[in-house]
């Protein structure tokens, strides 16, 4: 069978049908009644992608079963279903049967098929990958080279191998209902190259064009695979990627080409075609084809150009791709001939160069469409700069490595007949980008966006070639870029010692509430800068002291100054805050002077909650938890923040077993109408149950959330809808705590039970 296999272990005829039934559809389902039959037909059939086992008194131990799994059959995943709350059990099946899903019985289909099909898409692509690593060993020996997996001349992949997994890659593309797609790069001229430069020199390009191929990661991911076809063709496979980007990446592609220095002087040009399955093809045959039509379209247009499949060229500028950046800016090489010819023109030439490069730390955590969204606005704030600072004939174009933006100025750049203060229009530009990519950048980062431009001027030389001032100008632009990097950082290392000396650091505090009584429970303090300082919110001030290597030094001035102005704080009260890990290491800053600061504050240790941020790294968990066991010992509560973010896992959460687990106000916003979201938020209210913590929701923004996330089992909770941030302690909104009063206190003991009941009947919605 060419199915996916699946072994469902279940005791219970009934619940065995149930499986069986539920997966039949989408894979080949095993069954299994007790252990020893399960173990028999996963050593009988190798293949099993998915365990799914119910725990069932009597037949079946199922986290037994999955531990032996995981040892004797590892990439097997494996599937627990339960209806236990007990924290033992909890504990058992992450830690000892290393469970990839915890499902809840009774059986939610909308919630089971899709975990299993995730699971056994992992297994299939886990193995492809270890099918062709053999394959590539065992082929080392073929002298003739007619089954090796490598072009002998690049070290691609060759057009067999590169067939095998790309059909693996169709089909699970087309399980998934994921987008794969496909550029067809086709080196221009390369005949009349080989013949002019010699066939090793143009041996020597290609071995140079692969090695870019492989090296670009801006382009090419380590989850593409490129592969050489034949001659000058080359073959880039791109998985999970859309048309948008992938055009995307083809142009980065061709333009590291473009301006590669290759073997014998040569330079050379790339057409490129793109193809996305299912939108232009439902087959891997039919997708290379059409990739091959949309190369042939790139050549017809005049060659090095990317064209994507189902675009006419009068349709360039208008294709639904979130990169302005690409699409209406050419590179300042297309333009090089109208740069040369004003050069010498006007006999001088200044250009600036807007750096945001600081920008692809978003695209290595939100990914490409982001990045280009947020260059696309740079773009657009530019261009409606146009004739309010820069003039209407200033040529903009982007950078090669889609880092920026050069503008060149055109001259007469005069005010009142003297010329216009360079520095003033940087100034301006710099001030316009950081405000309107900061609000862009809201949704995604506190963080802003870091911004430098640069200046640089040229004069003609009738001695040089325009073409090498013009290289000679960007250069210096980017230079000048790079000191305005140093030059801002000194200003703001200066700016933020001072701060710290001079105790300008403000705190606010905001409530962690009862969701059971509407009361205050605890107060989580916040730092603020002067309020008329670029450094007034805690996004900025952290941002710049990572910057310039402040961060420790910051962290305790905030943490002194939290605990100074915490002496109008209850001793009822207790106060969540912020801490790095390294500061757990120094005995003598929390043994000595936070004990010191808690007697002025009128407060003990039991008062004080340390939250830590997993994200700033805990290399040793072991170490980590040794030196943090001192301090509980002493009194102190421990909290693990931003909890259901990429930045945290539940190995901080098992190796640190803190007192309170706090939800980051990603997966809590929104989470009355994403299924996704209720789930992980239930699934960690009974890991914290297993480590005998306690739960709080940031970012509360409504009732409904509220009241969503109160019935989930979470027992405190945060947010603008219940207090707001205040420098005095602040009162829970009426409005809030009226409402938390008005509903009936849940049942700790039942509340998990009428949970799984509910789920079964909830309708199915959208994932967030």
């Amino acid at each position: 069978s060419t199915r996916v296999r699946v072994l469902a272990v279940d005791a219970e005829p009934a619940g065995a049908a149930l499986l069986e039934g539920l997966l039949r559809p989408s894979f080949e389902v095993l069954v299994a009644r007790t252990s020893s039959e399960a173990i028999a037909i996963l050593e009988a059939h190798s293949d099993v992608a998915v365990i799914v086992a119910s725990d069932l008194e009597g037949e079946v131990d199922a986290l037994a079963l999955l531990t032996i799994c995981a040892e004797r059959f590892p990439d097997t995943r494996r599937v627990v279903m339960t209806t236990s709350d007990c924290p033992h059990f909890l504990r058992k099946a992450i830690n000892n049967s290393q469970v990839q899903h915890l499902a809840t019985r009774p059986v939610n289909p909308e919630l089971l098929h899709p975990a299993v099909e995730k699971l056994a898409g992992d297994f299939l692509h886990a193995r492809s990958e270890r099918r062709l690593a053999r394959s590539s060993q065992g082929a080392t020996g073929d002298r003739d080279g007619s089954l090796a997996n490598k072009d002998r001349l690049t070290g691609l992949y060759n057009h067999r191998s590169f067939q095998e997994r790309f059909r693996e890659e169709i089909s699970r593309a087309q399980r998934y209902a994921q987008d794969i797609s496909i550029l067809y790069v086709d080196i221009d001229n390369f005949g009349a190259l080989n013949r002019s430069a010699g066939f090793r020199c143009g041996d020597e390009i290609l071995q140079k064009f692969a090695t870019i191929l492989q090296a670009d990661h801006e382009a090419v991911r380590s989850s593409d695979l490129a592969s050489r076809f034949g001659g000058q063709e080359f073959v880039v496979m791109l998985p999970e990627t859309d048309k948008a980007g992938a055009t995307i990446k083809a142009e980065r592609l061709r333009n590291s080409i473009s301006s590669a220095i290759l073997p014998g002087g040569c330079s050379v040009t790339v057409s490129i075609g793109v193809a996305t399955f299912p939108e232009d093809a439902t087959t891997a045959g039919e997708l290379l084809e059409e990739a091959v039509q949309a190369l042939r379209r790139a050549k017809e247009l005049g060659r090095d150009r990317v064209f994507a499949c189902g675009q006419d060229e009068d349709q360039r500028r208008d294709l639904d791709i979130p990169n302005v950046h690409t699409t209406l800016f050419p590179t300042f090489h297309d333009r090089m001939g109208d740069l040369v010819y004003g050069l010498e023109r006007d006999r001088r030439m200044s250009c600036l160069y807007v750096d945001l490069s600081r920008l692809r730390r978003i695209e290595r955590e939100f990914g490409i469409a982001q990045h280009n969204q947020l260059l696309a606005r740079a773009g657009q704030m530019l261009g409606e700069m146009r004739g309010a600072g820069l003039r209407r004939e200033d040529l903009l174009c982007r950078t090669d490595d889609a880092d920026g933006y050069l503008c060149f100025l055109s001259p007469p750049r005069t005010k009142e007949g003297a010329p216009l203060d360079l520095q003033l229009l940087v100034n301006r530009i710099t001030e316009a980008l950081d405000e309107g990519l900061t609000e862009a950048m809201r949704g995604l980062t506190r963080d802003r966006p870091q911004i430098a431009v640069g200046m640089g001027r040229v004069l003609s030389n009738p001695m040089i070639r325009g073409e090498r001032l013009i290289h000679r100008l960007v250069d210096e632009t980017k230079s000048a870029a790079s000191l305005e990097w140093q030059r801002q950082s000194k200003i703001q290392k200066v700016e933020l010692q001072e701060l710290i000396i001079q105790g300008q650091l403000r705190t606010a505090f905001q409530p962690l509430v009862d969701l059971d009584t509407g009361d205050a429970f605890a107060f989580e303090a916040l730092t603020r800068g002067p309020s008329n300082s670029t450094l007034n919110s805690p996004a900025a001030l952290f941002s710049v002291a990572d910057a310039v290597d402040l961060t420790l030094e910051l962290d305790r001035a905030c943490f002194g100054t939290a605990l100074q102005n915490a002496k109008g704080c209850q001793p009822v009260h207790r106060l969540f805050l912020n801490l790095l890990p390294a500061s757990f290491y120094d005995a003598h800053f929390i043994e000595v002077q936070v004990v010191d600061l808690l007697d002025k504050a009128g407060l003990t240790p039991a008062n004080l909650v340390f939250e830590i941020t997993e994200k700033l790294a805990i290399e040793n968990f072991s170490a980590f938890r040794q030196a943090l066991t001192r301090y509980t010992d002493m009194g102190f509560g421990v909290a693990v923040d931003d909890v259901g973010t990429r930045h945290s896992n539940l190995e901080a959460v098992m190796a640190l077993q803190p007192h309170f687990i706090k939800l980051s106000e990603i997966l809590c916003r929104g989470v009355t109408t994403s299924t996704v979201k209720r789930e992980m938020v239930r699934s960690l209210v009974r890991i914290a149950g297993a480590v005998d913590a306690v739960t709080v929701a940031e970012g509360i923004e409504d009732l409904e959330d509220l009241m969503t996330l109160r019935d989930l089992g979470v027992r405190f909770g945060q947010g603008y809808f219940l207090a707001r941030p205040d420098f005095c302690f602040p009162r829970v909104l009426e409005e809030a705590a009226m409402a938390i009063q008005a509903r009936p206190q849940r049942s700790r003991a039942t509340g998990s039970v009428e949970l799984q009941a509910e789920i079964v009947d909830e309708p199915s919605d959208e994932a967030a």
